[in-house]
């Protein structure tokens, strides 16, 4: 059953101008080239006095954060506005990058993040529910090609825990999310 989903994965990195001719470490150039090009880069208004540079990679972690609107009340999950937090290992990457947090609200009829401005279509191929744990597999198509995204979340009422793992023009990526509920939703 096909329905829009918010897949973006932001990797933030901040950066002064260099004031040499030498070249910065910046480890969004050391992301793949096919990364980089495609359209999860995003730039981030970081607003006035901020550092020059943040830009974004995606936020494809938290893809079809769970979609299990048929078994939704069974899961001990406190409806409100979440806040995500995840870390992404990227094969190759020679420094740790850095933690990706953004919140959003999740409702028991929709676990899924809203506020894409990415707009991707996406497929759910498989989506479970056991306990308190939804796991799925999903595929979603977008210009640049075919994302697939496999995870599982497990909810503990007003927190929850869970790995993404992705398949991106054949890299793999994988990420380690936590969530808490922060309040109502506004």
């Amino acid at each position: 059953m096909p329905f829009s989903c918010r897949i973006y994965l932001a990797i933030s990195t901040a950066n002064s101008r260099p004031t040499s001719n030498k070249q910065i470490d910046d480890p969004v150039r050391q992301i793949p080239s096919s990364i980089r090009k495609s359209r999860y880069i995003a730039p981030i208004d970081t607003g006035e006095g901020a550092m020059n540079r943040t830009t974004s990679v995606a936020s494809l972690l938290l893809v079809a954060l769970v979609s299990a609107v048929a078994k939704a009340s069974d899961i001990n999950m406190n409806p409100g506005l979440w806040q995500w937090t995840a870390v992404l290992d990227l094969p190759g990457m020679p420094l740790p990058l850095p933690p990706t947090s953004y919140t959003t609200c999740i409702s028991r009829a929709d676990f899924i993040p809203k506020d894409s401005q990415l707009g991707r279509a996406c497929e759910t191929i498989d989506l479970k529910t056991e306990g308190d744990k939804v796991s799925w597999n999903i595929s979603c198509s977008q210009a640049a090609g075919v994302t697939h995204s496999k995870g599982s979340i497990t909810y503990y009422g007003d927190s929850a825990e869970g790995t993404i793992l992705l398949d991106v023009d054949g890299m793999q990526l994988s990420s380690t999310t936590k969530g808490k509920r922060l309040g109502p939703c506004r």
